[in-house]
């Protein structure tokens, strides 16, 4: 059975656009690139090649590839409509659907909306609109049943008469799922439930029109009710999300969900005291009324309290019991209070207890729930004016448009925007909506103060280069959360050091200039938590599952925190064989062994990559000045540095397996590979090299040998003559990584006798370089 959750998914998408983000620039790279695929050097390159050539003694970079995900202007777009400030106002279809739902419950006809504001709201539902006729949530998103159902809502509530009626209702046809007679939820989903299948019954009665097959699809809403038997007393009488009676299929009683299947049948114009148990209904309904007076979703959530009762689940609880004329069993006086305690002084009002402030969402909710018990907001004319006025200005960035912001998708945004190289829109109220998480104690959280909000906190006004105000006071409290054992707790008050807090707390207080109270506590705790296959846990505490099973995000969080700390783990080779275990076949690499590839984890298992040379004594150095220091194209050599003993080697022809180069250095080195045997061609070029501790590099490079021949006319007319440089230029690589130092100016040497002979070096996703060689006048064959 498939449960969808989109949500997540939106959420995944901007995880997986800033995870690329973040991938490319630990690699090493500071690139942009553009659209055309071209000859060069008489081979093609390919889309999956970025290449750099040497002019003048600067690497400049030649537009080979179409341009990156990443930087597509439309990507940073969609980063910068995300957040929460004026400009951005309207751009998401439930900011719309709430405004406007809200303000028709207090004034019908809506008198006090001007012509031009309706007009203003109906061209910013119609830019929503997707050529298959259904409607996304924002201008660029994916077209959505649920957003189809709020945009053709909102147009009719403005009195919109031409929307094309034909290509929507073709739409909604295109979402019937034939095996279940439901509706799915978007166009290639392939799993339909009832709320969406009550979404389209509506869909289709505002365009005035019958689902095909209508009594099927109160079939869909009738076996949903859980009754008899196997159900649990909890469950019964409410209505699950998939459930089917009928084959003994059954889920959790939600209160959403049964007000769903009951509306769904009522537009239906089935008849409700034959088609679903009422009685059982309401008992369910009534049953889920908590002692505050507001309604939870689910029988677990009235467990979990306070947290959990919500505007719009006592909206729900109140239609679905007004719609079986069960009203006079609640306590109606009760309900009205906890409405009412949601109003603020400025008029709007809150989702739920504990929210911070008023929101479109929870007004709306707040009052359709009172218009449900024929009550009125305590000053109707400030909530009026309130929705009237509403603008977003928090000056965070949501998950997506119009979403509420979180310091945490702050973070995201304005990383994935530096990364980009882009300036920062609206820094100062960025700066704001940070300061607003900051506690008395000099943490940062919006219930308390947290390891993961202060290091966001921190790491924020470091991407924006602004000096952290009241330093010293967010030093002490991070300093505080360190334990005897060494490691850092989430909280103040919790107990149990983990890795990830730890790696938090350190790199906040390095970005602040500071360090752990117990240096060498912190790197105890940070290197007893690896296990034995090399990975990290997520504390050296934690022997039974999940925690004490290595993963990525452990890993990680314990290489850079003892990176940070100039240590490194103990057992280096054991963490290079547990990274290799993460790779899987498409090039990904996964939480664990064996587990689907995640950008998130390619992200965190690049890092460690890249840096391993770090941490492990020695590091592959590829001269970039290599016409000055080889006599001739036909040897490769690549420099080894740093203090090691014993480093074996093996150079290996990926295309053919064959070996090219083997041996034993000792101290600082080099290899040399005999590439003469080579005929023209593009090759993969595998060195793996190991020290005495068994630790691994690996570099994989391509070599591309050209048949072009050059003269010395060329050298001054063509961009791509290569000019030799006086200069040391090398490029390191390590791990499938490689960093490029750029030559200074006026490093050339036009009368030196190499000068008609060319080099390009380039760099590819996973690192490594690409040679193009010729010589005077001949062909390398």
């Amino acid at each position: 059975m498939n449960m969808k959750k989109i949500l997540n998914q939106y959420k995944l998408m901007t995880t997986i656009v800033i995870g690329l983000f973040i991938a490319i620039v630990m690699l090493g790279s500071s690139f942009s690139v553009a659209s055309s695929t071209s000859s060069v050097e008489g081979l093609n390159v390919t889309k999956n090649e970025i290449m750099i050539k040497r002019s003048q003694g600067d690497l400049i970079l030649v537009p080979t590839t179409p341009p990156d995900l990443l930087t597509r202007t439309r990507s940073l777009n969609f980063i910068k409509s995300t957040q929460n400030v004026p400009e951005n106002n309207a751009t998401n279809i439930d900011q719309i659907y709430y405004r406007v739902g809200a303000m028709r419950i207090l004034d019908p006809t809506l008198s006090n909306v001007s012509q031009a504001q309706k007009q203003f709201w109906i061209n910013q539902i119609l830019s929503f609109q997707k050529s298959s006729g259904g409607f996304g949530t924002w201008k660029h998103d994916r077209s959505t049943l649920s957003s189809t159902y709020k945009a053709i809502q909102i147009l009719q509530w403005l009195g919109y008469n031409n929307l094309n009626v034909t290509l929507v209702t073709s739409y909604l046809d295109r979402l019937r799922n034939s095996l279940t007679n439901g509706y799915n939820s978007y166009l290639k989903d392939t799993d339909s439930d009832v709320y969406s299948t009550h979404l389209a019954v509506l869909s289709y009665s505002i365009l005035g029109k019958i689902p095909p097959n209508a009594s099927d699809v109160a079939q869909v809403f009738i076996r949903a009710q859980n009754l008899g038997s196997n159900v649990s007393s909890i469950e019964q009488g409410g209505f699950g999300k998939q459930s089917n009676r009928f084959k003994q299929i059954f889920w959790t009683s939600e209160i959403t969900i049964t007000r769903a299947a009951l509306v769904g049948l009522k537009t239906l114009n089935q008849d409700l005291t034959t088609s679903v148990n009422v009685t059982a209904a309401l008992e369910f309904l009534i049953s889920l009324q908590s002692t505050t007076g507001g309604w939870v979703n689910t029988y677990n959530d009235l467990i979990i309290g306070t947290s959990a009762i919500s505007a719009s689940h006592t909206a729900a609880a109140l239609e679905a019991i007004t719609l079986l004329n069960g009203t006079a069993r609640i306590d109606s006086n009760a309900a009205r209070n906890f409405l009412l305690s949601l109003e603020t002084p400025e008029g709007g009002f809150k989702l739920k207890i504990i929210s911070s402030e008023p929101s479109l969402k929870g007004t709306f909710f707040s009052l359709l729930a009172l218009d449900y018990l024929g009550a009125k907001p305590t000053n109707t004319t400030a909530t009026l004016q309130w929705l009237l006025n509403w603008t977003p200005n928090k000056g965070g960035f949501g998950g997506e448009p119009g979403s509420e912001p979180t310091l945490r998708e702050t973070f995201d945004a304005v990383y994935a925007l530096v990364l980009a190289g882009k300036s920062i829109p609206h820094r100062q109220e960025i700066l704001n909506y940070v300061n607003s998480y900051r506690n008395p104690d000099g943490g940062f959280g919006l219930t308390g103060s947290y390891t993961e909000s202060t290091f966001r906190a921190v790491s924020i006004y470091s991407l924006l280069g602004e000096a952290f105000p009241n330093a010293s006071q967010t030093i002490a409290f991070l300093q505080s959360l360190q334990q005897l054992d060494g490691g850092f707790v989430k909280k103040p008050g919790a107990i149990q050091s983990y890795v990830i807090s730890t790696y938090r707390a350190i790199a906040a207080l390095h970005l602040l200039n500071a360090t752990p109270t117990d240096v060498n506590g912190a790197i105890t705790f940070l290197r007893q938590s690896q296990n034995p296959d090399g990975g990290f846990k997520r504390s050296n505490y934690d022997v039974t599952l999940p925690g004490n099973v290595s993963s990525a995000v452990y890993t990680y969080s314990a290489v850079r925190g003892l990176y940070l700390l100039n240590s490194t783990p103990t057992n280096v080779s054991g963490l290079y064989s547990y990274l290799v275990s993460l790779r899987n076949a498409d090039g990904g690499f996964g939480p664990h062994q064996d587990f689907t590839s995640n950008i998130a984890y390619v992200f965190t298992s690049f890092w460690i990559l890249k840096n391993i040379h770090a941490i492990s004594n020695f590091s592959m150095i590829i001269p970039g000045n290599i016409d000055n220091i080889r006599s001739n194209y036909d040897n490769f050599t690549i420099q080894v540095f740093g203090a090691i003993g014993n480093l074996n080697y093996t150079v290996i022809n990926l295309n053919s397996s064959i070996l090219l180069a083997s041996g034993i250095i000792t101290g600082s080195g080099s290899i040399v590979i005999d590439t003469s045997t080579l005929p023209i061609g593009r090759y993969e070029i595998q060195v793996t090299a190991w020290d005495d501790t068994l630790a691994k590099v690996n570099a994989t490079f391509t070599v591309l040998i050209s048949s072009e021949t050059s003269s010395p006319s060329n050298t001054t007319s063509s961009t791509t003559q290569d000019t030799t440089t006086t200069t040391q230029d090398t490029t390191t690589v390590s791990n499938n990584t490689s960093t490029t130092s750029q030559a200074p100016q006026g490093s050339n040497n036009a009368s030196s006798p190499l000068s008609t002979e060319a080099l390009l070096v380039g760099f590819t996703m996973l690192g490594g370089i690409t040679i193009f060689r010729r010589k005077n006048n001949k062909h390398l064959e």
